[in-house]
Protein backbone atom coordinates (compact mmCIF):
# COMPACT_ATOMS: atom_id res chain seq x y z
CA UNK A 1 0.00 0.00 0.00
CA UNK A 2 1.36 3.60 -1.17
CA UNK A 3 1.65 5.91 1.64
CA UNK A 4 -0.26 9.47 1.56
CA UNK A 5 2.32 12.20 1.17
CA UNK A 6 2.19 15.91 1.73
CA UNK A 7 0.53 17.44 -0.92
CA UNK A 8 -1.37 14.76 -2.02
CA UNK A 9 -5.05 15.63 -0.84
CA UNK A 10 -6.10 19.01 -1.63
CA UNK A 11 -8.45 20.37 1.54
CA UNK A 12 -11.80 21.91 0.08
CA UNK A 13 -11.65 25.69 0.92
CA UNK A 14 -14.74 26.93 2.60
CA UNK A 15 -15.69 30.29 2.67
CA UNK A 16 -18.40 32.05 4.59
CA UNK A 17 -20.51 35.32 3.80
CA UNK A 18 -22.74 36.92 6.30
CA UNK A 19 -25.55 39.48 6.93
CA UNK A 20 -29.11 40.06 7.08
CA UNK A 21 -29.31 40.19 2.85
CA UNK A 22 -32.83 42.38 3.36
CA UNK A 23 -34.05 43.39 1.52
CA UNK A 24 -32.50 40.55 -0.92
CA UNK A 25 -31.61 40.39 -3.34
CA UNK A 26 -29.82 43.93 -4.84
CA UNK A 27 -26.81 44.50 -6.88
CA UNK A 28 -24.15 44.77 -4.18
CA UNK A 29 -25.19 41.54 -2.15
CA UNK A 30 -25.32 39.80 -5.64
CA UNK A 31 -21.45 41.02 -7.02
CA UNK A 32 -20.49 39.90 -2.64
CA UNK A 33 -21.58 36.34 -3.72
CA UNK A 34 -20.05 36.21 -6.43
CA UNK A 35 -16.67 37.64 -5.97
CA UNK A 36 -16.96 35.42 -2.56
CA UNK A 37 -17.51 32.35 -4.56
CA UNK A 38 -14.46 32.33 -6.57
CA UNK A 39 -11.97 32.52 -3.06
CA UNK A 40 -12.63 29.05 -2.67
CA UNK A 41 -14.08 25.97 -3.59
CA UNK A 42 -17.71 26.23 -1.04
CA UNK A 43 -19.71 29.52 -0.39
CA UNK A 44 -21.69 29.19 2.74
CA UNK A 45 -23.84 32.54 3.78
CA UNK A 46 -24.42 32.64 7.23
CA UNK A 47 -27.88 34.62 7.27
CA UNK A 48 -29.04 36.99 10.10
CA UNK A 49 -33.01 35.83 11.33
CA UNK A 50 -35.28 38.05 11.11
CA UNK A 51 -35.33 38.70 14.73
CA UNK A 52 -31.97 40.13 14.40
CA UNK A 53 -33.29 41.97 11.17
CA UNK A 54 -35.37 43.35 13.54
CA UNK A 55 -33.42 44.50 16.46
CA UNK A 56 -30.78 46.24 13.78
CA UNK A 57 -33.59 48.01 11.90
CA UNK A 58 -36.33 48.08 13.71
CA UNK A 59 -38.46 46.48 10.65
CA UNK A 60 -38.40 43.55 8.53
CA UNK A 61 -38.59 44.21 4.95
CA UNK A 62 -38.21 40.86 3.32
CA UNK A 63 -39.10 37.58 5.65
CA UNK A 64 -36.63 35.34 6.90
CA UNK A 65 -38.22 32.51 4.82
CA UNK A 66 -37.82 34.37 1.63
CA UNK A 67 -34.15 35.46 2.18
CA UNK A 68 -33.46 31.90 2.38
CA UNK A 69 -34.71 30.67 -0.46
CA UNK A 70 -33.64 33.38 -2.57
CA UNK A 71 -30.21 32.64 -1.34
CA UNK A 72 -30.17 29.06 -2.03
CA UNK A 73 -31.36 30.28 -5.40
CA UNK A 74 -28.22 31.53 -6.44
CA UNK A 75 -25.95 29.68 -8.53
CA UNK A 76 -22.94 30.71 -6.28
CA UNK A 77 -24.19 30.01 -2.91
CA UNK A 78 -23.63 26.18 -1.95
CA UNK A 79 -25.30 26.24 1.35
CA UNK A 80 -27.55 28.62 3.51
CA UNK A 81 -27.42 28.52 7.20
CA UNK A 82 -29.47 31.12 9.98
CA UNK A 83 -26.95 32.18 12.46
CA UNK A 84 -27.58 30.30 15.82
CA UNK A 85 -25.76 33.29 17.92
CA UNK A 86 -29.29 35.26 18.37
CA UNK A 87 -27.27 38.83 19.41
CA UNK A 88 -26.45 40.17 15.93
CA UNK A 89 -22.96 38.46 15.31
CA UNK A 90 -21.87 35.46 13.71
CA UNK A 91 -19.55 34.18 16.33
CA UNK A 92 -21.07 30.97 17.41
CA UNK A 93 -22.24 30.42 13.73
CA UNK A 94 -18.13 30.26 12.88
CA UNK A 95 -17.34 28.30 15.32
CA UNK A 96 -19.74 25.76 14.26
CA UNK A 97 -19.19 26.03 10.75
CA UNK A 98 -15.43 26.45 10.73
CA UNK A 99 -14.77 28.27 7.30
CA UNK A 100 -11.24 28.42 5.74
CA UNK A 101 -12.18 32.56 4.78
CA UNK A 102 -15.11 35.47 5.79
CA UNK A 103 -15.79 37.29 2.93
CA UNK A 104 -16.76 40.50 3.98
CA UNK A 105 -18.19 43.17 1.55
CA UNK A 106 -17.18 45.87 -0.04
CA UNK A 107 -18.27 48.46 2.48
CA UNK A 108 -17.40 46.28 5.51
CA UNK A 109 -14.06 47.11 7.46
CA UNK A 110 -12.41 45.72 10.74
CA UNK A 111 -13.29 48.78 13.33
CA UNK A 112 -17.17 47.58 12.08
CA UNK A 113 -16.99 44.19 12.85
CA UNK A 114 -17.61 43.10 16.26
CA UNK A 115 -14.74 42.02 18.22
CA UNK A 116 -16.07 38.42 19.20
CA UNK A 117 -15.93 37.86 15.31
CA UNK A 118 -12.50 38.59 14.72
CA UNK A 119 -11.27 36.98 17.72
CA UNK A 120 -13.28 33.90 16.80
CA UNK A 121 -11.81 33.65 13.62
CA UNK A 122 -8.20 33.82 14.64
CA UNK A 123 -9.28 31.07 17.08
CA UNK A 124 -10.56 28.71 14.22
CA UNK A 125 -7.70 29.76 11.90
CA UNK A 126 -10.51 31.68 9.64
CA UNK A 127 -9.01 34.47 7.28
CA UNK A 128 -11.00 37.14 6.91
CA UNK A 129 -10.84 39.50 3.84
CA UNK A 130 -12.35 42.95 3.80
CA UNK A 131 -14.00 44.60 0.92
CA UNK A 132 -15.25 41.67 -1.76
CA UNK A 133 -16.84 43.48 -4.30
CA UNK A 134 -17.88 47.10 -4.19
CA UNK A 135 -20.09 49.19 -2.59
CA UNK A 136 -22.85 49.03 -5.44
CA UNK A 137 -26.15 49.82 -3.31
CA UNK A 138 -27.07 49.39 0.50
CA UNK A 139 -30.09 48.05 2.18
CA UNK A 140 -30.24 50.65 4.14
CA UNK A 141 -30.09 53.32 1.00
CA UNK A 142 -32.86 51.09 -0.88
CA UNK A 143 -35.05 51.12 2.41
CA UNK A 144 -34.73 55.15 2.40
CA UNK A 145 -35.68 55.25 -0.75
CA UNK A 146 -38.72 53.36 0.23
CA UNK A 147 -39.94 55.37 2.71
CA UNK A 148 -39.14 58.62 0.95
CA UNK A 149 -41.58 57.85 -1.64
CA UNK A 150 -44.18 60.70 -2.09
CA UNK A 151 -46.00 59.46 -5.24
CA UNK A 152 -48.81 57.17 -6.47
CA UNK A 153 -48.13 53.88 -6.51
CA UNK A 154 -49.71 51.86 -9.66
CA UNK A 155 -49.42 48.57 -11.89
CA UNK A 156 -50.46 48.47 -15.17
CA UNK A 157 -50.73 45.55 -17.56
CA UNK A 158 -47.42 44.76 -19.37
CA UNK A 159 -47.18 46.60 -22.62
CA UNK A 160 -49.65 49.16 -21.36
CA UNK A 161 -47.82 52.27 -21.03
CA UNK A 162 -49.29 55.21 -22.17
Amino acid sequence: MEKIKEGDIKMKVTVAVCGAFDPYPHIGHLEHIRLAKQLGDELIVIMNSDADVFRKRGAVFTPMGQRYRMLKDNKNVDEVYISIDGDGTITKSLLWLKPQILAKGGDRVASTMPKSEIEMCEKIGCKIIYGIGEALDSSTEILKRILDFQGELFHRASGDFR
